[in-house]
């Protein structure tokens, strides 16, 4: 079994939530790239808890910022 990991991006009106930044910065970062969404379009970041799994990309986020 690989690696999970949980992160997603909530659209409400006009406000960007992320919810959880995974595992990786790298990955988050990668994958925010490819859907066109900068580091600064979000507008809100919510953390569930603070296992690895969910908050592992939060300084490459916060740096990216």
């Amino acid at each position: 079994m690989g690696r999970t990991w949980f992160s997603a991006l909530v659209e409400h009106k006009e406000h960007r939530i992320l919810v959880d930044t995974g595992v990786s910065g790298e990955i988050l970062l990668k994958n925010m790239n490819t859907l066109g969404i900068r580091p600064a379009d979000i507008d809100y970041l919510l953390l569930t808890h603070g296992h690895y799994d969910h908050t592992g990309g939060l300084k490459a986020l916060l740096e990216a910022r």
